[in-house]
């Protein structure tokens, strides 16, 4: 059985965005604009692990437990990808 990972809860067409494509999509927009400066490269590897900490257990159970709530996973996901 495979296990999704998740960048967000459902939409408003129930479909959730899974953290995978969150983070390349993150990364392909951050080179777009980095590149205008040189630092393409560095803005997309950063991008890959600005969410890194929705990976944790944690924050997924969380996630999935407050969907169609309007709470907010209350897990702090950002410090993983700051350090």
């Amino acid at each position: 059985m495979t296990q999704c990972l998740w960048a967000h809860s459902k939409n408003e067409r129930g479909v959730r965005h899974l953290l995978a494509d969150h983070l390349r999509g993150a990364a392909d927009l951050a080179r777009a604009f980095g590149d205008a400066f040189g630092a393409g490269e560095l803005a997309a590897y950063l991008a890959l692990r600005h969410d890194v900490g929705k990976g944790a257990c944690s924050w997924q159970q969380r996630l999935l437990a407050v969907e169609g709530t309007r709470e907010s996973a209350g897990i702090d996901h950002k410090r993983a990808g700051t350090w």
